[in-house]
């Protein structure tokens, strides 16, 4: 009944959601982003400086442009083998949970990750002045639009999947970014800018009456409110060549929350009915980020540096819960050369720290240090005499995910599985006692979990992305 009536809220769901979670930070906002590994935030001024670096843009022509971006990986996890002696007792209908034979899918590893492929689109133009600018940008994923993917962290996945997968990859990166903001250049050699990301929430409450076990009547009553995080920036030019700016990016996320009234045939004159269910999805969280950004460039050559701090200590799951990961910094450099008739060669390097512990205990996230090389070829065109108006970029990344092995450890004494425990727990009761004779369960004796990560796991493989950018400068 639980889950029925969760899938009519994910049905709500996918017609609520406009923007979660951050393909552009972990790739790149732009081409040259992208080629260097997510360096040079600071150098971009076109549309895409509204998410790189927003006070950048006062800096540039006005923009129009388009881009087209795909990844592909193999983002590997694989399972330990499950030992034996750990399954919960089979009694038919009376078991106290569901023997791990009657399992819907068998516990199984993954070879690869839901893949991100969209298109960029957006444009710039002056307010009354040349010092000010506005713009627009949208990231839109022409696969799996709208793609909802919820998951526990814990025991619980063993009644769905039966699996693990990754959490800051995958189905969480292919989801539409809508952003507009503002640059100002105050004076000659500093500018200052904002934009917002727009989101949505949906709110859904739903009666529900089952008059039977075959049959589900439902009424819902919802809604959906939108709201926006906020990105700022400041960007100045202390000599010839060199830029150097610093960025700030609030957290994001969608919530979907709601409040279920079921009636239950043959419930009735209990205190079961109606049952009232809450429910609080967490989808698709971004920390709040601060990243410093330098440059330096010359006539035929430029460096970069970004180094970004983000929040994930304060980081909720799918379930709403607080996930224990740490904050990070991450460091990318790159550098570009123009190599004559228009070409220019861009590549760099970063390296982007797992936030996420070691899962030894009841949880399951799965993420991996990585370590990420981009390359990327730029073409300028002539335009009405003008050899710096059209550009045409080819850009690729790949993320080497570094191995990463985990068993659990089961504590002594261990707990019986309920909120707050941390820990391997046990999904029987020891106390638990023979709904006919009363006595105690001796097959619940003992540890008794299908965790799908105990008794551990492994995780690495790579991801990467490429894609073409076309820009026109007037």
């Amino acid at each position: 009944m639980k889950a029925l009536i969760y899938k009519v809220f994910l049905l709500l769901v996918l017609f609520g959601i406009a923007a979660h979670a951050d393909p552009l930070e972990r790739f790149g906002a732009n081409a040259a982003q992208v080629s260097m590994a997510g360096a040079g935030s600071v150098l971009e001024t076109d549309y895409t400086a509204l998410y790189a670096c927003p006070s950048s843009m006062a800096f540039g022509r006005r923009s129009i442009g388009a881009g087209f971006m795909a990844s592909f990986n193999r983002a590997q996890i694989r399972l330990s083998p499950r030992p034996s002696g750990y399954d919960p007792p089979d009694l038919g209908g009376l078991s106290p949970e569901v023997p791990y034979a009657s399992r819907l899918h068998p516990r199984h590893g993954i070879n690869s990750t839901d893949n991100v492929t969209g298109l960029y689109l957006g444009g710039t133009v002056n307010v009354y002045t040349k010092r000010v600018k506005v713009g627009l940008m949208v990231f839109a994923p022409v696969s799996n639009l709208g793609a909802l993917h919820t998951k526990f962290n814990n025991e619980l996945e063993q009644f769905f999947s039966n699996s693990l997968d990754w959490e800051l990859l995958g189905s969480r990166l292919s989801n539409t970014q809508v952003m507009a903001g503002v640059a100002v250049r105050a004076l000659d050699w500093l500018a200052l800018g904002a934009s917002v990301r727009v989101m949505m929430s949906s709110n859904v409450d739903t009666s529900a009456y089952s008059p039977n076990l075959n049959t589900n009547y439902f009424v819902l009553k919802g809604n959906a409110s939108s709201h926006a995080a906020a990105i700022a920036s400041i960007t100045v030019r202390p000599l010839p060549g060199w830029m150097m700016a610093v960025i700030f990016r609030d957290k994001e996320y969608t919530i979907v929350q709601g409040t279920s009234e079921i009636q239950v045939n043959g419930l009735q004159g209990t205190k079961d009915y109606p049952m009232y269910q809450k429910m609080k999805m967490v989808i698709g969280y971004s920390p709040r980020q601060v990243v410093f950004s330098t440059s330096y460039k010359r006539n035929k050559w430029g460096v970069a540096l970004d180094v970004a701090w983000q929040q994930w200590s304060i980081y909720m799951d799918n379930n709403g819960d607080r996930a224990g990961f740490h904050n990070t910094f991450s460091p990318s450099m790159g550098a570009y050369v123009d190599v004559g008739m228009g070409f220019r060669l861009s590549g760099g390097f970063r390296y982007i720290p797992t936030p996420v512990p070691d899962q030894t205990g009841r949880t399951n996230y799965v993420d991996n240090n990585a370590f990420v090389l981009g390359l990327g070829l730029k073409k300028w065109f002539k335009l009405k005499g003008d050899h710096r108006r059209v550009c045409v970029s080819a850009f690729a990344q790949f993320q080497f995910l570094q191995p990463r092995s985990v068993e659990k450890k089961i504590p002594s004494p261990y707990q019986t599985c309920k909120p707050g425990v941390k820990g391997i727990c046990d999904e029987v009761p020891d106390d638990l006692k023979d709904p006919q004779t009363g006595k105690r369960l001796p097959a619940a004796q003992g540890l008794q979990t299908g965790n799908p990560g105990f008794p551990g796991f492994s995780s690495g493989g790579w991801y990467g992305v490429a894609g073409l950018q076309v820009g026109w400068r007037y």
